[in-house]
């Protein structure tokens, strides 16, 4: 898209009505919206990287999500804040963290960084996004790493296409001792599971698995087999 013609064109395929198009640029680190002054616009992004970010009452700043070439952002988003300011930056230079390969503008990242986190701990995931899930519980207080993907022999990707020799590689200094595997519940998910799980074992390292089930709220009638089995599987006393 390199014009406004363009870009009120793409918007169609969306049904949208749009009003207003306009093309801007943004210098790194600059504001491109704020959701609490604006949510009634939508926004593309056409070249370069922008990060949603969110400022606590400190100054603190966490990332909630990553954009990239034709990602669409600003859309019916609505979330409440309590004095607090939530921005889109734009981002050239977001690097990878050199431990744990989440997508940040520092190196170590925010997390890896964090004396009070527990780095005895290392939840293992396969997307940048999974890290934004699990810090929304304020659970986990330990580190992560990415693995930027799941083993999938369908579609090419085997254990050397992601981040699983630099996981073996953070496990050899002896003060890691559990590593949880969050991949996802899926056929590529599980397939990785295992293999790490053969992997790291013989290190003698604790290794864990998220636990999967009945979602709250969720109905027992509509639920699938395998879901309820490993429901049964992970079943705690009360």
């Amino acid at each position: 898209m390199n014009s406004s013609a363009q870009f009120e064109e793409f918007f169609k395929d969306f049904s949208c009505n749009c009003k207003n198009v306009q093309k801007k640029s943004f210098k790194k680190g600059q504001t491109i919206t704020t959701y609490i002054q604006k949510r009634n616009q939508i926004c593309v992004l056409l070249t370069g990287e922008a990060d949603l970010v969110r400022y606590d009452l400190n100054g603190g700043k966490s990332i909630i999500e990553h954009y990239t070439k034709n990602d669409i952002f600003g859309e019916a988003f609505y979330i409440v804040t309590v004095n607090n300011e939530l921005l889109v930056e734009a981002k050239k230079n977001l690097k990878y963290c050199s431990k744990c390969f989440n997508i940040s503008d520092t190196d170590p990242c925010p997390i890896c960084s964090n004396p009070k986190r527990d780095a005895s701990s290392i939840c293992v995931v396969e997307d940048v996004r999974d890290i934004v899930a699990m810090e929304k519980t304020h659970e986990f207080k330990g580190v992560y790493h990415v693995l930027h993907g799941s083993i999938s022999p369908m579609n090419g990707v085997g254990p050397d296409d992601i981040k699983i020799k630099e996981l073996l590689s953070r496990l050899m200094d002896g003060q890691v001792k559990e590593v949880i595997l969050a991949t996802n519940p899926r056929v590529e998910g599980e397939a990785t599971a295992m293999y790490l799980s053969k992997l790291i074992k013989p290190l003698g390292i604790k290794v864990t698995r998220i636990a999967h089930g009945v979602p709250v709220g969720g109905d027992l009638e509509y639920t699938d087999e395998v879901t309820l089995s490993r429901a049964l599987e992970g079943r705690v006393q009360l």
